[in-house]
């Protein structure tokens, strides 16, 4: 009987070759189940971020700011201040999500999950910090256009970039993701 039992038992060298063929494969996710490991995704996503913060600062001010200052009469310099003072917030949120994407870049090349978590508290805060503001001024300050369907591309974007660093983040803490294992980790739908 104890014969029959030492068969179906594995030699030492049959366990470990079992043992390494399950963690060489994969075990963290995807980004959206085919694009890239959740690492790149950071990464990506971030340099996005810093490119989108500074476009939008551009886009604000050639296409908000200023036909809405151009409305403005110029004996009205209250209005013209409001303008300006949401012009000065946009920018200090912009600088502010610049750092923060870039805090999340070095987390990611680094595997450093606090530096990733501060963006991801920062992000949902800021974007409604931003849009608070550019309510507010749409209400008060006459030509300057602002409404619900302004919101949706950068809602969506932030929705994306907060899952994303919260996967890579939960990735990191369960040993998934990590310098020594990250070759394993690695995928990529157009680089690797």
């Amino acid at each position: 009987m104890s014969a029959g039992f030492n068969q179906l038992e594995e030699s030492p060298e049959e366990e470990e070759e079992h043992n390494t063929s399950i963690t060489d494969k994969k075990q963290g996710r995807s980004c959206f189940g085919c694009f890239c490991d959740m690492r790149r995704a950071v990464i990506i996503l971030s340099a996005l971020g810093i490119l989108g913060a500074i476009v939008s600062v551009v886009i604000n001010y050639f296409l908000l700011f200023e036909p809405a200052r151009d409305e403005v009469l110029d004996n009205d310099s209250d209005t013209k201040q409001q303008l300006d003072d949401l012009f000065a917030i946009s920018m200090v949120l912009a600088g502010l999500s610049v750092v923060g994407f870039s805090l999340s870049i070095i987390g990611g090349v680094k595997f450093n999950q606090v530096l990733v978590i501060v963006n991801t508290i920062y992000m949902p805060i800021g974007f409604a910090v931003n849009q608070v503001f550019s309510f507010s001024a749409a209400s008060d300050i006459e030509g300057f256009d602002y409404g619900f369907s302004s919101m949706i591309g950068p809602l969506i974007g932030i929705v994306m970039a907060v899952f994303v660093h919260v996967s890579f983040v939960k990735e990191i803490r369960d040993g998934i993701m990590s310098e020594k294992n990250y070759e394993r980790e690695k995928q990529s739908c157009c680089c690797v």
